[in-house]
């Protein structure tokens, strides 16, 4: 196989075969000598390989480990839960925003609101104790 390059897009090294990948050859050989295996596009076949530094594919802990699981359980929920509240509860998708500016400037208000909705969540109950305890002294 000769290597035609990287792909950028999907990160992954792309491989032709070496009859098709060249002209030269082609005339020299004529036809593939392993054809039946090989693919029957005009292209010929194509091979494509990931690299190591692909974190999507070669992780750290190992996928499929017990300490994968643990770890990536509990964080697959919460985005999942952020997501929600980013595209469901605040709307995302219907707003008519066009450029990347706009969607970026969208997206950080809304990180904050949903940043001040948990502070509210939190001081909630620490307000109502402090009323509650301010009202029994007054009384």
């Amino acid at each position: 196989m000769v290597n035609w390059g990287y792909n950028k897009d999907r990160c992954r090294i792309k491989w032709r075969c070496p009859i098709y990948a060249s002209k030269k050859a082609r005339r020299e050989l004529g036809e593939c000598p392993i054809k039946s295996e090989c693919s029957n596009s005009s292209y010929g076949r194509v091979v494509y390989t990931y690299l190591d530094d692909n974190l999507r594919l070669f992780s750290n802990p190992p996928r499929g480990t017990e300490q994968w699981k643990n770890i990536y359980s509990k964080n697959r929920s919460s985005v999942e839960r952020c997501m929600k509240r980013i595209l469901i509860d605040y709307e995302l998708e219907k707003a008519r925003v066009y450029s990347r500016k706009q969607w970026v400037w969208r997206i950080a208000l809304i990180c904050i609101n949903i940043h001040l909705d948990a502070w509210r969540d939190y001081a909630r109950p620490n307000i109502v104790g402090h009323l509650t305890s301010w009202a029994e002294e007054a009384t």
